[in-house]
């Protein structure tokens, strides 16, 4: 619930958020602080370009 209720306070859309944590698991886990609620965006955007 606290990540539903942050990634809503930093104005995301919680649905997409966890698709996004779930679809790059492992780069997440390498790297959790690039992946919180407010800078996740620039992470993904990241992984498109490489892949």
């Amino acid at each position: 619930m606290s990540l539903i209720h942050t990634t809503e306070h930093w104005g995301g859309n919680s649905f997409e958020y966890m698709v996004a944590l779930l679809r790059n698991e492992a780069v997440v886990q390498a790297s959790p602080s690039d992946w919180m609620p407010w800078n996740y965006t620039a992470s993904l955007l990241s992984q498109a370009k490489t892949k």
